[in-house]
């Protein structure tokens, strides 16, 4: 999995031209609105995690808090 930062970088600054090209009256956001963005995105995934992996843990063999 070597290089995949280097297409994550070249994917994310494609996506950025294409979005001005598309919209070039639109600021990009400022620092603290991407912090907000990001800390919302990993509030939800955390949520999200460890939801599903109580859900994965109660479908297994051994469904949680018994034991064999």
């Amino acid at each position: 999995m070597k290089g995949f930062k280097t297409v994550i970088f070249n994917a994310t600054m494609g996506l950025i031209a294409i979005w001005k090209i598309y919209f070039p009256e639109q600021q990009m956001p400022v620092e603290a609105e991407v912090q907000q963005a990001v800390d919302v995105f990993w509030e939800i995934f955390s949520a999200v995690a460890v939801a599903g992996n109580i859900a994965l843990r109660a479908v297994t063999k051994t469904p949680i808090f018994r034991k064999e």
